[in-house]
């Protein structure tokens, strides 16, 4: 993922693009959408019991599935995080922490340096 210098995606319109939007505009990297064979794949759907969304690995990349119920922000941007290659965090302010208290609709700056990092941006 990244070889090329864009990292593509499929997202239904709304919270996930603009998550992605977000980070693109803070960090440097590039994303793309596409329809088909998407290195990161989005829906909105059942996620695990007892979970507002996760990410799984699949032939192409990733798939990050978030509940309806739990649309914003918050729940999109940690799973985006982990296909990005985030893992959990015990920073309070950052979206890959595992606190469900945490429900700011923004990335924050912990957030979009340990992107940086992954990517080396």
């Amino acid at each position: 993922m990244y070889d090329d210098g864009v990292i593509t995606y499929k997202a239904p319109k709304g919270q996930y693009r603009k998550v992605f939007n977000r980070i693109e505009k803070h960090t440097g990297l590039n994303f793309k959408r596409v329809r088909r064979n998407p290195e990161i794949e989005c829906v909105y759907g059942k996620s695990r019991k007892g979970s507002a969304g996760h990410t799984e690995m699949t032939d192409q990349g990733f798939k990050v599935i978030t509940k309806h119920r739990y649309k914003g922000w918050h729940v999109e941007a940690h799973e985006i995080g982990h296909a990005l290659g985030l893992a959990h965090v015990e920073h309070p302010n950052s979206a890959m922490t595992i606190e469900w208290e945490y429900k700011s609709n923004y990335l924050s700056a912990w957030d979009l340096h340990n992107i940086r990092s992954v990517y080396d941006l």
